[in-house]
């Protein structure tokens, strides 16, 4: 039978747990009410059963960052937008808990180390497999884990803010009719911690499911980078592309090992087209000269001509 993330995984903890993902609609309820609160546009809460896990929320109507991209739409406008909500994401000090709008609070979780490595882990646990034909031997494993504990440190740089997870092409909503950053509208925002201020970045301009041409994502990156600068006289540009690129190989590991499982274990293959971007976006990552180890690692393991060797047929 099909898993869940609820699967025990690590000392009696399970997937979820380890990597702070939301349990119940309460979660989506606070983080949006402080959102707006800020001057955002995340979903309003019209209605809510908070003890069924319903909610009844604003609609943002159709324009879908994913869809206008698929149909050719000039996407400037909006992208530009998103990335300047980002660097005001950056400027901005969040709380570590919010009130929910039923009672009680919900706590905003860190995204440390030991979540983002076990996110890490779904490449061995499920993409190494789909390529390789079997499991990882047990020293692989090992120098792959080592390797990432040596390199997520270095994903950190400045204050901590909070780190939608989720922040790409299929959640966000364009509302040209609202001003600044409010006109990009947020969805899927329940499992936001605080984390470094790269990654919902990369996972933008690294999107895995539309092209993000290397012009645009070099330029957008370039953009936000002077934007942090002329808003912050202490942001180190250097330090925050090296977490950028660790962040994108992180996110990319995570992915490939994502749509993997979703193909083996859900019967979802379609999501397997959508790798050989994925591996493209991680072979930019690792040509960081800050990611050397991890580089001779993947080409030592898993070179890129074997990770696009995966089956890409279906439909998603």
């Amino acid at each position: 039978p099909a898993r869940t993330d609820t699967d025990m995984v690590r000392n009696g903890k399970t997937y979820s747990d380890l990597v702070h993902l939301a349990h119940d609609i309460r979660s989506v309820m606070a983080i949006n009410s402080h959102l707006i609160d800020e001057g955002f546009s995340a979903p309003g809460i019209v209605s809510f059963d908070a003890e069924n896990g319903f909610a009844v929320l604003e609609d943002f109507g159709d324009q879908v960052f994913g869809q206008m991209a698929r149909d050719n739409h000039n996407m400037s406008e909006p992208m530009l937008a998103a990335i300047l909500l980002l660097a005001e994401f950056a400027n901005r000090t969040w709380p570590d808990e919010v009130p929910v709008p039923d009672g009680g609070t919900h706590v905003i979780a860190e995204f440390d180390d030991d979540a983002l490595l076990c996110e890490t882990e779904l490449l061995m646990d499920w993409f190494w497999p789909a390529v390789a034909g079997g499991p990882a031997p047990r020293d692989i494993r090992s120098s792959y884990e080592e390797a990432w504990r040596s390199l997520l440190p270095l994903a950190r740089t400045g204050r901590q803010v909070w780190t939608l997870r989720d922040f790409h092409s299929p959640n966000l909503m364009w509302l040209p009719d609202r001003q600044d950053h409010a006109r990009v509208g947020l969805l899927d925002t329940q499992d936001c911690v605080l984390g470094p201020a790269a990654y919902d970045l990369v996972s933008f301009l690294q999107d895995a499911r539309i092209d993000v041409p290397t012009d645009v994502e070099t330029e957008l990156l370039d953009y936000y980078c002077a934007h942090r600068a002329a808003d912050d006289s202490g942001f180190d540009q250097g330090a925050f592309r090296v977490s950028y690129s660790v962040l994108g190989a992180q996110r990319a590991c995570k992915i490939l090992g994502i749509f993997a499982r979703l193909a083996k274990r859900d019967g979802k293959p379609g999501y397997l087209k959508h790798c050989l971007r994925v591996s493209r976006a991680l072979e930019k990552d690792l040509a960081h000269p800050g990611l050397s180890a991890l580089k001779r690692w993947f080409d030592d393991h898993l070179p890129s001509e074997l990770r696009e060797a995966v089956e890409t047929t279906g439909d998603q």
